[in-house]
């Protein structure tokens, strides 16, 4: 069996493991019992608006599509999410809530795996363990099944931010068409998209980031034309609403709760502490990506525990890049940071379901951003191979 295959067989088994604890564990009975309601249909309702001829960023028209089709209830009043996002998503919204819940989930979960297995392919970790853990924690952690029942966009950002690492490594294009879906949620990505900049241009010049830019800019500027006055709509009627709901999964709030009133503050210098230490890493080097993710899945101002699943991405990074230096060291991160992954987040999750309050989850991103700098900081010059 050549490594590849072998690679390929692990990762299937990590897989399969996944998808068995979560349907011995009822995760698959929960989202269809919540498939009719839960936050997939958030985004279905904004894309059926468009589809039944209104604009979701007017509220009657959003508002009676929520009625209408008895969706999750909304938080503000007009769509929460940009227009690009809306459009894309209306060949999905033309099907029927079950259907189309359906193959969001199960579409998402396809995609996860397919370019977990291309950014695998692309770093060419040599431990087939990395290749399994990976597989095993994409849908058998807590942020992996919470993204079954919740019907959140985890598996597509995760999808797309896997083969944009790819295809940053090796001057890809046509894998960038989608990459105006990270901005689904901006706040995810505040450090991830000038890091995907910076490392595209140190590594191939800026030719290459020009062309790179296109597909979403394409995106977005034909979503801002369709509806262009979305940005005052989200100005006037949802700003406001959207920041009274308290973000919970934020270094803030984490550190708030655990320090008291100086824990904001504390937040604001582990945040600069990692800006710095991310800024000393050549942009040319696959460490650089693996820090700057994991600071970005550490650092947004709205978030929740299923976001967390985004880690995957740089913990593989880590790993690949750790392994070159030695492979016994590649496989004791991987043991170490996917061990936690898998473990951490759900006695958290325990923790949270107590305080009814998931803010100390942060520190889950907080551990793997700080893990990969400290790892890695010896190949922080390193430039790598493409």
């Amino acid at each position: 069996m050549t490594p590849q295959r072998l690679a390929d067989l692990a990762l299937a088994s990590g897989l399969a493991l996944g998808l068995a604890i979560l349907f011995l564990f009822g995760f698959f009975d929960l989202r269809d019992r919540l498939g009719d309601h839960n936050d997939f249909t958030y985004t279905w309702a904004g894309a059926r608006t468009i589809v039944d001829g209104g604009n979701p960023y007017v509220a009657a028209d959003w508002l009676g599509t929520i009625e209408r089709y008895h969706t999750t209830p909304a938080h503000e009043m007009v769509f929460g999410y940009p227009p690009w996002i809306a459009v894309a998503a209306v060949p999905i919204a033309v099907l029927p809530v079950p259907i189309a819940s359906g193959l969001w989930t199960f579409g998402g979960m396809v995609a996860a795996a397919l370019a977990l297995r291309v950014l695998l392919r692309s770093l060419a970790p040599d431990p087939p363990l990395v290749h399994f853990l990976s597989g095993l924690a994409l849908f058998a952690s807590q942020p992996g099944s919470a993204n079954v029942w919740s019907g959140q966009w985890t598996f597509i950002l995760l999808a797309v931010l896997a083969v944009t690492v790819a295809a940053v490594r090796t001057r890809g294009r046509a894998a960038l068409l989608a990459t105006f879906l990270l901005t689904t949620k901006p706040q995810l990505v505040l450090f991830a998209l000038p890091s995907f900049a910076r490392a595209g241009l140190a590594r191939w010049g800026p030719r290459y980031l020009a062309l790179a830019a296109v597909p979403p800019a394409v995106a977005i500027a034909f979503g801002w034309l369709a509806f262009p006055g979305w940005l005052e709509a989200w100005r006037t009627k949802l700003f406001e609403q959207r920041l009274a709901v308290q973000p919970p999964t934020t270094l803030a709030n984490g550190l708030g709760d655990l320090v008291g009133p100086f824990g904001a503050v504390i937040a604001a210098v582990v945040v600069l502490a990692l800006v710095g230490a991310g800024l000393a890493f050549t942009p040319r080097g696959d460490a650089f990506l693996a820090v700057w993710l994991a600071i970005s899945a550490t650092t947004p101002i709205y978030s929740w525990s299923y976001d967390h699943l985004l880690l995957i991405v740089p913990l593989v990074i880590a790993t690949a890049v750790v392994g070159r230096r030695s492979r016994r060291a590649g496989v004791t991160f991987a043991a170490v940071g996917f061990g936690a992954f898998l473990i951490v987040p759900v006695l958290l999750y325990v923790v949270a379901d107590a305080r009814q309050n998931e803010s100390f989850n942060i520190f889950v991103p907080l551990a793997v951003a700080v893990a990969c700098i400290a790892v890695l900081w010896q190949q922080r010059r390193e430039v790598s191979p493409a």
